[in-house]
């Protein structure tokens, strides 16, 4: 798991919500800012890899102190974040056949100075087992109630 790597957004403003009102060219400002600030926190942590990853997961998680977006709009403010993943060589793409894992999370904190954005993001084999841990087996199955379903197995035409 040494492969993974963590990015810490602090002090800078929340990405946006999908239901906002901004203009096009405003939300494409925005997204350019986020791309910048990917990059910057990925050259600091000095553990980008060689080769893109070609099979990658991805936890986000947005701390703030308003209303928790629904899922949707949860996963959209995320957007820009993983597109900076993609343009500084980190994930291979962002489609569902690179992007195994994607889980969007939500943590309510108290005053708006606490407001930040956290990325964990590697091979999607440490990523999963970073899920499997964080959740809890339901007491009379034995299966993880929270836990996102077994990662496809790629077929030999892929």
């Amino acid at each position: 798991m040494s492969d993974v790597m963590h990015l810490d957004f602090k002090g800078y403003p929340l990405p946006g919500l999908q239901g906002g009102v901004a203009q096009k060219w405003t939300r494409a400002r925005e997204r350019g800012a986020w791309h910048l600030r990917v990059a910057e926190l990925v050259l600091e942590s000095r553990k980008r890899p060689k080769e893109p990853w070609s099979e990658a997961g991805v936890i986000c998680t947005r701390y703030a102190s308003g209303v928790e977006p629904d899922r949707q709009n949860l996963s959209y403010s995320f957007k820009a974040i993983v597109d900076g993943l993609k343009r500084s060589w980190v994930i291979a793409d962002d489609n569902p056949s690179v992007l195994l894992i994607e889980r969007y999370e939500f943590k309510r904190v108290e005053h708006r100075n606490e407001h930040k954005v956290t990325v964990t993001v590697g091979p999607a084999k440490d990523i999963w087992q970073i899920v499997r841990a964080s959740v809890e087996p339901c007491a009379q199955c034995g299966a993880f109630v929270d836990a996102l379903p077994p990662m496809r197995k790629r077929t030999e035409e892929e």
